[in-house]
């Protein structure tokens, strides 16, 4: 009689064992194989206590190659060890060196391609005899904002025995700073650090240069720091390029972040140029110590100007300056003490005329002050105004704001009243023909005879700009606006053609020959743009050699050196 094909599993066996599904797999795979027929014999038979299976491997195998630190010719045999899946390091204190080595060198060591390099020297060595480095990583903890990440830094070629790290190696991230009172301690191949924002204090400020002789000079730009909120820069605090110095005001304004420095060579002439610049009025209120006044201006003071004439100082209505003071300059700014001009009638009070009003009385002797406004006919606002001052009856002449004129049959001219404090004056709008420059390309060098007025594309005069007399600029245009030629000297300045001539070279030529100066004095020398030299000259009766000879503003001049010649009047 035949047995069914499903294998009887006893009870014995399911009360002794556990099955995992691997096994059970096996067990049905073997049962299967095993179909028998009763009373035949199996020739596969499955012990009762062990069923068959293949577990997952959970370990890497791992090559170990060692590295004599005090020998690195010497040969060792590899060995392998057994690390869990994934495992990224592998400490050294758990590695066999070979029979009288010890491993030395960092902590962890990274397994790269199933392998690592494991640095050993002899148990016997002397311990000071290499110095292993590597790097480690800094990890910035951001006390400031704690989920402000800062990425890792490096400190390089640490000693692998380090446990700490000195404070000055420790690299900073910009716009942070140490936390203080902390150890910087080495642990497996890290440093923690902690570090906090810095509230940046200052504002980095673009320096550029101009060279006040020679305008087209080109110059590397620099950058300095200045506190937050800074509006002027001292001129004395900033280094010019190597071979010049500072010149001009020395305040100097911060304009989008970039101040304009004007410098001159170390051995310049000093009265080459001649800077002018506004300077502010302070008065100071001797009378009325509490009693504010507004501030006044001085226009167009030379920037090496230490004091003020007092013919050129403005004194406030109602006011008079005190006696027997100075007016000096300093930083752009003149202090002015003033004092009320005190009326010196009896009753403190402007004494009665004897007149009708509207005509001075011999009697009054009151300084009166009237407002004249300016009403524009067209829109009846008023476009300007100004004061006139003086005894009652007194006669004054109008100024009449720019760009108009009086209206029919309005005076030119208005009398003091007591009476009245203000006077309405009609005006209108001149008829202005705007002529427009013709401008073109003009390369050439143009010198002064005399301290030479700039001015704009406009043809208005530039208030703060002058050239000095008998200096040579070179030019890129010309302008003609309303029947004046002007040479262009710098971006937007320009000077009149008639204030200067035409630097021009003609009948160039080669002589390459010696010349000798004449006389028994010193022979002064030109540059090629027929200015002087300042500091150079030859001595008399003396050889030269000579490569060239050129007509330079109708004077026929010999070359003794790269950009210096000699006149032709003062050779032999």
């Amino acid at each position: 009689m035949k047995k069914s094909k499903s294998l009887v599993i006893t009870s014995l066996l399911f009360s002794t064992m556990i099955l995992n599904p691997s096994m059970i797999n096996a067990v049905v795979v073997n049962a299967a194989a095993n179909n028998v027929t009763a009373g035949t014999t199996n020739p596969n038979p499955i012990p009762t206590d062990t069923i068959q299976g293949t577990p997952d491997k959970t370990t890497t195998t791992i090559t170990v190659k060692f590295l004599d630190s005090t020998n690195n010719l010497k040969k060792f045999d590899e060995k392998t060890i057994e690390v869990p899946n994934g495992t990224k390091e592998v400490k050294g204190s758990t590695i066999t060196a070979p029979n009288g080595y010890i491993v030395t060198g960092r902590e962890l060591i990274e397994i790269k391609n199933n392998e690592i390099l494991v640095h050993i020297k002899p148990e016997d060595s002397n311990t000071g005899h290499e110095v292993s480095k590597s790097d480690v990583i800094v990890k910035y903890i951001n006390d400031g904002k704690k989920n402000g990440k800062i990425p890792d830094g490096v400190i390089k070629d640490l000693e692998d025995n380090a446990t700490s790290v000195d404070k000055s190696r420790v690299p900073v991230p910009s716009g942070y700073k140490l936390v203080e009172n902390q150890n910087f301690k080495v642990s497996y191949g890290m440093v923690k650090v902690h570090v906090i924002p810095v509230d940046k204090t200052t504002t980095t400020i673009t320096v550029k240069f101009l060279d006040s002789t020679d305008n087209l000079k080109k110059f590397d730009k620099k950058t300095i720091e200045v506190p937050n909120g800074t509006k002027k820069v001292k001129g004395s605090t900033i280094t010019a390029p190597n071979g010049y110095i500072v010149t001009g005001r020395e305040l100097i304004t911060i304009q989008n972040n970039e101040i304009l420095v004007h410098i001159k060579p170390e051995d310049s002439n000093t009265g080459h140029e001649v800077s002018k610049s506004d300077v502010i009025v302070k008065y100071i209120n001797d009378g009325k110590e509490n009693v504010k006044i507004p501030d006044g201006v001085i226009k167009d003071l030379e920037d090496n100007a230490t004091s003020v004439d007092k013919s050129r100082v403005p004194v406030p209505s109602g006011y008079k300056s005190v006696e027997n003071q100075e007016f000096k300059v300093s930083y752009g700014m003149v202090k002015v003490h003033v004092i009320p001009v005190i009326d010196k009638s009896p009753t403190g009070k402007p004494s009665k005329p004897n007149k009708k009003p509207g005509h001075s009385s011999s009697t009054d002797t009151t300084t009166y002050t009237n407002k004249v406004q300016f009403i524009d006919q067209a829109t009846n606002k008023e476009i300007g105004a100004m004061k006139v001052s003086g005894l009652n009856g007194s006669k004054h002449k109008l100024v009449i704001p720019e760009g108009y004129e009086l209206v029919r049959n309005e005076a030119s001219e208005v009398k003091i009243d007591k009476s009245q404090k203000a006077y309405h004056v009609t005006v209108i709008k001149k008829n202005v023909t705007v002529v427009k420059p013709t401008v073109t390309a003009h390369k050439t060098t143009f010198r002064t005879n005399k301290t030479t007025q700039l001015f704009n594309i406009e043809g208005k005069a530039v208030r703060n700009r002058a050239l000095m007399a008998n200096t040579s600029w070179a030019v890129d245009k010309q302008m003609t606006l309303n029947g004046t030629t002007y040479y262009r000297v710098a971006t937007n300045e320009w000077v009149k053609v008639s204030d200067g001539a035409e630097i021009t070279i003609t009948e160039s030529a080669v002589v390459n020959r010696t010349v000798r100066t004449s006389g028994n004095s010193a022979k002064r020398l030109y540059t090629s743009t027929g200015q002087l030299v300042g500091n150079r000259a030859l001595a008399a009766n003396t050889p030269w050699f000579s490569d060239k000879s050129a007509v330079i503003n109708g004077q026929k001049m010999y070359r003794v050196a790269t950009n210096e010649w000699v006149s032709a009047n003062d050779l032999a």
